[in-house]
C-alpha cells in the first residue's frame, strides 16, 4: 500500500470538517498538511519524493523549498564565517 494515498477523516471536534488526515503507514504519526506529510515519509523513512532538493554543497536533502532554502542560506553564511 503507497502511504501517499492513506486518509482518515477525524471527528469535527478535533479538527475542520471535511478536513483530510493523512497517516503514516509505517509509524501511525498523523499530519494535516500533505507536505509534511510527504516530507515525513521521505526523511523518515527514506521514501522518495519527486521535488527532492539536494543541496550541491552537502548531503542534505528535502522535499520542502522552504526548508531547503533556510539550509542554503545557513549553509553559505557559515562558509562564509570559516574562510
Amino acid at each position: 500500500m503507497n502511504s501517499f494515498t492513506i486518509e482518515k477523516q477525524l471527528p469535527p471536534n478535533l479538527i475542520e470538517p471535511n478536513k483530510v488526515l493523512h497517516i503514516c503507514s509505517q509509524c501511525t504519526r498523523t499530519f494535516k498538511d500533505i507536505n509534511n506529510f510527504r516530507e515525513h515519509l521521505f526523511q523518515e523513512h527514506g521514501e522518495l519524493g519527486v521535488n527532492v532538493r539536494q543541496c550541491h554543497l552537502c548531503s542534505y536533502a528535502t522535499l520542502l523549498k522552504s526548508k531547503y532554502d533556510c539550509h542554503i542560506v545557513k549553509t553559505k553564511k557559515n562558509m562564509l564565517e570559516l574562510n
